[in-house]
């Protein structure tokens, strides 16, 4: 017995494929757009900091986007210049911070997506990274179910990030 042909199978026409497609490109999409907006309130938030006449000169401004989580962690952590402005700032930096890896696999993988026998997707995304001069290969699987669980809590972690840093420029300003 081919072992292939001895499972029920589900045929998929195109258009069910173009809309599993569809889907799963709108999810990695929303993601994106949630990091997008988390990224910019962190560095308006230090481009706001920077510019405060006695504490903005130990604000860098630098250009890669993890580098700009650091130094606001920095300046609002305990002992940074906007650390009486930045306490309630800290969760939600740290929280929205340990999606950092789901951020780079998404960015920066490429995707492969199938079905399970439910009809649910699965997306397999492909990364390479470097590390100490060498190759590392990895795979990364997002199943439906658990992607849209994820997707939510970046959505969430992003709005609330976005809305502290939105108080603490505030208070600066005051």
């Amino acid at each position: 017995m081919n072992l292939l042909t001895s499972f029920p199978t589900t045929n998929h026409s195109d258009a069910d494929w173009n809309s599993v497609a569809t889907a799963v490109n709108a999810w990695r999409g929303r993601l994106l757009h949630d990091f997008a907006q988390a990224e910019e309130a962190v560095s308006e938030t230090l481009l706001s900091l920077a510019q405060d006449p006695r504490r903005g000169g130990d604000v860098n401004l630098r250009h890669l986007v993890g580098q700009r989580f650091q130094d606001l962690q920095d300046v609002l952590g305990t002992g940074g210049p906007f650390a009486k402005e930045g306490a309630a700032a800290g969760d939600a930096l740290t929280t929205f911070r340990g999606y950092e890896k789901v951020r780079t696999v998404l960015c920066h993988g490429s995707g492969r997506i199938s079905l399970d026998r439910r009809g649910r997707w699965v997306l397999l995304m492909r990364i390479l990274t470097f590390r100490g001069r060498q190759a590392e290969r990895t795979t990364h699987a997002f199943e439906q179910e658990t992607a849209e669980t994820l997707g939510r809590e970046i959505a969430q972690s992003s709005r609330r990030l976005c809305a502290v840093l939105g108080q603490v420029v505030g208070a600066v300003g005051s």
